[in-house]
């Protein structure tokens, strides 16, 4: 799985010393707080629908390709993933955090996503803003995607992720997810454990070696990483007033 987070521009040289400046700046802040931070607000996840199919129990494996504006434009990674009920639904989960982690990170924050299913497709969009542009307005980014249901077998998710005065992208971007069952989970593999086989990014391989975790933990460990994020933004704002 990716986060949709393209590599910032190189040819805006005006834009990348402003970026530069302020991540610099904030940064420092991070480091002379010491990371002294306490939880925010929980995110209010909208519920999926409840009809929506349920990905069969097994073995899946995860082909992701994006096609990116940018210095990097191509990026593909295969993985796999031991299937149960609860990981379906913690799928799509993982998937909203990983788009709102690119936001948190530049000081911003998403709306709750809105869905429609039409009883084999479900679409979804969420709305979010950032810190923008020095001098500019806020920026804005927009998600959308569709998760078509092929079978209890094949789920094919396309997102796509446009950018307006963002501070390190303004652009547009996609990628195309196809999860196939394979088979029966391996002997040991619990819920939720995911090998990650190789990535490649232009089409240079950039992961060279399998890595292995747990979708449930990883959710822990993100959800973590926003909340810090938040809340040292915020303590880094006060010190700026």
């Amino acid at each position: 799985m990716i986060t949709n987070s393209p590599p910032p521009p190189t040819s805006d040289k005006d834009t990348m010393a402003t970026m530069t400046k302020r991540i610099g700046q904030r940064a420092a802040l991070l480091v002379a707080l010491g990371w002294l931070i306490t939880a925010a607000g929980p995110f209010a996840y909208t519920d999926l629908p409840k009809n929506l199919p349920e990905r069969r129990p097994g073995l899946w494996e995860v082909h992701t390709l994006g096609e990116l504006s940018g210095e990097v434009k191509t990026y593909e990674e295969r993985s796999r993933i031991c299937v149960n009920v609860a990981v379906d639904r913690e799928l799509y989960r993982e998937e909203l955090d990983n788009k709102r982690m690119t936001v948190v990170m530049m000081d911003g924050d998403c709306n709750a996503p809105s869905y429609t299913f039409d009883g084999h497709k479900l679409s979804a969009t969420m709305q979010c803003e950032s810190r923008g542009v020095e001098g500019g307005p806020r920026a804005v980014t927009r998600f959308q995607a569709t998760t078509t249901y092929v079978s209890p077998d094949k789920v094919i998710s396309e997102h796509k992720r446009v950018d307006h005065n963002h501070i390190v992208f303004d652009g547009e971007s996609t990628y195309r997810e196809t999860m196939t069952r394979i088979g029966d989970c391996e002997a040991g593999q619990k819920p939720g454990d995911r090998v990650r086989i190789e990535s490649r990014m232009n089409g240079q391989e950039i992961q060279k070696s399998m890595n292995t975790d747990n979708i449930f933990d990883a959710a822990k460990t993100g959800h973590k990483l926003i909340e810090d994020l938040q809340a040292a933004h915020q303590r880094i704002n006060d010190a700026f007033k």
